[in-house]
């Protein structure tokens, strides 16, 4: 028992009550001795065997008493195992004490001898013999009136029992000795009131790590745990012992005599609930397995192998077809876990392997496991026997006693045994060179019987010997080979004659060969292609793809087997035809050609073949046929090939030879160009021409195309190509020369048809052909109506098309003016022949000009406030082109000529072309401008005038010109200025629903116009105020205060077109009235949600002050406020 011993003090603070609240450490152990609570208990205490002298409390000046306790004369132990204890108190003196009390186990005892010392100090003795547990507590009651001070205190415990204890296991019954095939479990239960788990000891004998200990579990005096032992390879054995805390020995139970039994030892044990592992191992594989039965075909011996910590060999053994083995179990020294033991099988059928093994827990493996047993399984070394063999039906022809052709279905049979059982049987003949990739015969009808029968249908393509080979294996996968011939003998083969059935020996002559060849043969061409042309000799291969084809060329040499069929390269194309034999084939590649059989296998066997070589021109077909040994036929068709070897030829013939200066034709010519050649294509044939190419035609083996030239300029003819074999023809070139179809050009320059002149006269005669002119072939005159045929001043100038004749200017006469005619002729080196002539006058006068509707344009002052058309007319005496109109429109300072367009047009301008009613005998022209309105879309000032040039050559404007009739200078312009946009007023300061703090309200305003203001006009509640504006167009006025009433302003402008512009304002104020101005406040606040109480107040407060209009209330510039 723990001991334990404490020393209290006074609480600090003023003598008498200790305030509520203050508690310490020990006011738990005076809530253990149950200390009333007449106050708190505070302060350490002093350890078991401390000295207590009295202590100063600091700030009292009290000093506290003191207390020690003795146990048989010396400080406390934990546990006391005699008969009884001395127990001694002693406490010191202290200042107000009054008296003290001892608790044991938290009661008051008074029977404590007491004695006074002289130096104050009490001591109090007892003896404590009951068995137990006691703990002590010194009190002192103090004179603070309920102060109780625990000065003291002790723990220990009086133990003279010792412990008693019990070990159980849950199992005590082992199968044999002591083995246990289940986990055991004991059990160990200690009944004690002083105990300490540390104190006990428990040791397992073994391999601990195969025991689990439980947690010690306490009810009372009496603990319990348990430890469980699993299975192990190793013994276990389980030794408890221990003692209580007093230092008593466990106790488990007590020997004759009465001696305690202080140690608890079980014994050896062992613990195994896992079966023997068991395996089997052969020393080779089986050949074969075959439902469930593994088949050797030589001896075999299984080694069985035991694992087990506690093998029982006595009891285990292997069992071979029910009867056990007496062989000896053999154990391993370096793992003496394991076990084995040999068992040998001979030949026999079927056998059986079962292994029983037992530990010494008697643990068994399951009976069921694989493991254990091995089989049915059988030892077979002895090949199968065929007993009978024969061919169905005998050959339908040979060509010697060797070989044997079957053109119909044949067979070999066989019978085949084998005791243990067959697994494969196959027949089949070595031609093949691949006997092991034979059909098996239907497992069913074989495999596990001891007899079978097979039959060989004998296949189709085979050219190698056929003599037929049996193959048969058991289960066991022994092997056995024999032959039969055509008669049904059958002989077992030797290991060099299996050897050497996949090796073909083609010198070797095989006896009674067995042929079925029910495939015809395949023929293939290579070399010259169906449908080509060729310019070289060709060589035509043949290949055959026939098995038997050797014995074809052995006993059927003559066979034709390629048939050539030529036609001559020429129109009529006459035939002939020749034919090659079978002999004359022969080994084009060692095993050059390959299949898979029947049976699955790659072969391979020699390609024949053989060459034809074509050298003559002509179209050729080639036939190839073959009917082999079996009669079965095979051909093969090249269609038409043509070789060629011969070039086309060219002729050339022209229509028209009818040439001028040499090489010079008026007319078109047309070549016929004609090729001869029998294989003729016209895309490879190269013409070269300026000409234009017709379309071939065909006669025979020619072909003609005409080549027409049929324009102007210097033409050319070339032929070249080549026929469809690629024959390349002798080029053809014809001499160079030229076709004229045009005329030459005569033109008359410096004057013109039915034009007058009034200044320089100076004609000009051009004569040109640009390719063929003749100097030679040139002339010329001039005519007048009035003065006849003139010679006038003339030169002429040549160059290398033509030539120029050039009149000076004529004379500046009166009796010069005439109507002249002017002819001209020319003749070009070709014969083409042209003329040319005109008609012309002289004058000397140009045009005049008149403005219709003249007075529009000076009304209103020049203004006109919408945009209108301009018509201006002009007269001349020989007429204006009609590129040399003009009109120019000036707005502002900028000039604009403007487009003539045909008809009307929303810009630019049109002509109306007439004859002039004045002076009909003259013919003068009439020229009517109309200007479209388009042109004056916006507001200026505009200008416009009129111009030509006339033919004669005279510069004309409307500006300024000779009035014939007036005989004076004139001007026939038009002027004006066009506003068609009303005055703006804006910028107005005041707007609608204002409000204006003042007397006097200056409002202002602009007025924005393009053209010019001619009056400004400001109506106030609809009476007329004085404005004043500046050169900018900025006006101001001023509006008298009117209390709470709603005002109207209305501005109008005019400009000097007369064109107004208007703007207004409604319900606005000028006013100084409080209320009113307040009010406004109020409602713009409203509006803005941004305006608080206080900023009312305040404008209310404010300082009235009179403010310009250009800051309205409610805008946050000025007192100003929108309702």
């Amino acid at each position: 028992m723990g001991v334990e011993q404490k020393q209290a003090k006074k609480p600090r603070g003023v003598r008498g009550r200790v305030a509520a609240g203050v508690v310490a450490t020990s006011l738990a152990v005076a809530a253990a001795v149950a200390v009333p609570a007449a106050g708190a208990i505070g302060g350490p205490g002093f350890g078991l065997g401390d000295e207590a002298p009295g202590i100063d409390v600091p700030g009292t000046g009290v000093k506290e008493p003191w207390a020690t306790i003795e146990v048989n004369g010396e400080e406390p132990k934990d546990y006391y195992d005699e008969g009884s204890v001395d127990v001694k108190v002693t406490v010191g003196p202290g200042d107000d004490y009054v008296a003290s009390r001892i608790l044991v186990n938290g009661s008051a005892q008074d029977d404590w001898a007491r004695t006074d010392l002289a130096d104050g100090s009490r001591v109090y003795e007892k003896a404590l013999a009951e068995e137990g547990t006691y703990r002590l507590v010194v009190i002192n009651d103090m004179a603070w009136g309920d102060a109780l001070v625990p000065c003291a205190e002790c723990r220990f415990a009086i133990d003279r029992t010792a412990p008693q204890a019990t070990v159980a296991f849950d199992s005590d019954e082992p199968v044999d000795g002591a083995c246990f095939d289940a986990e055991r479990t004991a059990t160990i239960v200690v009944d004690e009131e002083n105990f300490d788990k540390n104190l006990v000891s428990i040791g397992v004998g073994g391999d601990d790590g195969f025991c689990e200990v439980s947690d010690w579990k306490d009810d009372g005096p009496r603990h319990s745990t348990t430890i469980k032992f699993r299975n192990s390879g190793k013994a276990f054995s389980l030794k408890v012992e221990g003692a209580d805390l007093a230092g008593h020995p466990i106790e488990f139970g007590r020997e004759g005599g009465g001696v305690p039994i202080t140690s608890y030892a079980s014994g050896e044990f062992i613990v195994d609930t896992v079966a023997p592992v068991v395996r089997v191992a052969r020393d080779k594989a089986p050949a074969n397995s075959y439902e469930g039965v593994d088949y050797y075909n030589d001896a075999v011996t299984a080694t069985v192998t035991v694992t087990d910590d506690h093998f029982d060999a006595a009891a285990s053994a292997p069992v071979i077809n029910g009867s056990q083995s007496e062989s000896e179990w053999a154990q391993d020294p370096a793992d003496p876990r394991t076990w084995t033991k040999k068992v040998a099988f001979g030949e026999g059928a079927r056998k059986s392997l079962f292994v029983h093994a037992r530990d010494l827990a008697g643990n068994v493996p399951d009976e069921a496991a694989p493991e254990l047993s091995y089989g049915p399984f059988a030892v077979d070394m002895t090949a199968p026997e065929v007993t009978s063999a024969s061919v169905s039906a005998p050959p339908a022809n040979s060509y010697s006693t060797s070989y044997y052709f079957y053109d119909r279905a044949a067979s070999a049979s066989i019978r085949v045994f084998d005791e243990i059982g067959l697994g494969a049987v196959s027949i089949a003949d070595n031609g093949d060179g691949y006997y092991n990739q034979d059909v098996l015969v239907a497992a069913d009808a074989v495999i596990g019987n001891a007899e079978a029968t097979a039959t060989l249908a004998f296949a189709d393509g085979h050219e190698f010997d056929r003599d037929v080979v049996i193959r048969a294996s058991d289960l066991a996968k022994n092997e056995r080979y024999w032959s039969i011939s055509p008669t049904g003998k059958a002989r077992a083969l030797t290991e060099r004659e299996v050897e050497n059935l996949s090796v073909f020996d083609p010198s070797k002559v095989y006896p009674e060969g067995l042929l079925k060849d029910t495939v015809a043969p395949r023929l293939m061409f290579s070399g010259a292609e169906e449908g080509r042309y060729y310019n070289t000799p060709q060589t035509v291969g043949l290949v055959v793809d026939e098995l038997n084809f050797p014995y074809l060329q052995a006993y059927e040499p003559d066979q034709g087997v390629l048939t050539v069929t030529k036609q001559e390269g020429v129109a009529g194309r006459a035939q002939s035809s020749w034919t090659r034999p079978a002999s004359s084939l022969g080994v084009s590649a060692r095993e050059g050609l390959s299949f898979t059989d029947e049976h699955g296998a790659w072969r391979t066997y020699d390609q024949f073949g053989m060459g034809e070589t074509l050298a003559e021109d002509g179209h050729y077909v080639i036939d190839a046929q073959l009917t082999d040994l079996a009669r079965n036929h095979g051909t093969a068709h090249l269609g038409e090939f043509t070789i060629d070897r011969t070039a086309p030829v060219v002729r050339v013939d022209f229509d028209n030879d009818d040439a001028r200066n040499g090489k010079y034709y008026k007319a078109a010519r047309t070549a016929t160009v004609a090729v001869i050649e029998h294989n003729f294509d016209p895309g490879l044939i190269r013409i070269d021409t300026t000409g234009e190419i017709g379309v071939w035609s065909d006669d025979g083996d020619t072909h003609t195309v005409t080549v027409a030239f049929a324009t102007d300029g210097a033409c050319g003819l070339a032929v070249s190509g080549k026929d469809k074999a690629g024959n390349e023809m002798t080029p053809y070139k014809a001499d160079e020369f030229v076709v004229d179809l045009t005329p030459p050009t005569v033109t008359i320059t410096g004057v013109e048809d039915a034009h007058a002149y009034n200044d320089e006269v100076m004609p000009a005669i051009s004569f040109s052909d640009e390719a063929n002119f003749d100097p030679a072939g040139a002339a010329f005159s001039l005519k007048g109506t009035k003065n006849g045929e003139v010679s006038y001043n003339a030169g002429t100038s040549e160059n290398t098309s033509g030539s120029t004749v050039s009149y000076t200017d004529f004379t500046r006469d009166p009796e010069v003016d005439d109507i002249y005619t002017l002819t001209a002729h020319l003749t070009d080196l070709a014969g083409n022949e042209a003329d040319a002539s005109l008609t012309f006058s002289v004058n000397r006068f140009g045009s005049t000009f008149r403005v219709v509707d003249a007075d529009v344009y000076v009304q209103n002052n020049g203004y006109l406030t919408q945009s209108r058309g301009v018509t201006v007319e002009e007269v001349n005496v020989s007429g204006v082109g009609s590129e040399e109109h003009g009109v120019a429109v000036t707005r502002g300072v900028s000039t604009l000529e403007l487009t003539r367009t045909e008809g009307s047009s929303a810009t630019g301008y049109s002509i109306d072309e007439a004859t002039s009613d004045a002076d009909d005998s003259r013919g003068w022209a009439l020229y009517r401008y109309n200007i479209s309105a388009g042109n004056f879309s916006e507001d200026g000032r505009y200008h416009v005038s009129v111009h030509s040039n006339d033919l004669a050559k005279n510069m004309n404007t409307s500006s300024g010109y000779f009035e014939r009739a007036a005989g004076r200078e004139s001007v026939a312009e038009v002027d004006f200025i066009l506003d068609t946009t009303d005055p703006v007023v804006t910028d107005l300061s005041i707007r609608d629903g204002d409000v204006v703090e003042s007397r006097e309200c200056e409002g202002s305003f602009k007025v924005v116009e393009n053209v010019g203001i001619a009056d400004v006009k400001v109506f106030v509640d609809g009476r007329e105020v004085p404005a004043r504006g500046d050169a900018y167009g900025n006006y101001t006025f001023r509006v008298q205060e009117a209390a709470f009433t709603d005002r109207d302003l209305r501005i109008v402008a005019t400009d000097l077109a007369g064109r107004s512009g208007e703007a207004g304002v409604s319900g606005f104020r000028v006013t100084t009235d409080i209320l009113e101005l307040h009010l406004a406040w109020v409602v713009a606040g409203a509006l803005t949600a941004v305006v608080t109480i206080a900023g009312v107040v305040y404008l209310l407060i404010r300082r009235k002050k009179q403010l310009s209009c250009a800051s309205p209330i409610g805008a946050g510039r000025g007192r100003h406020a929108k309702k």
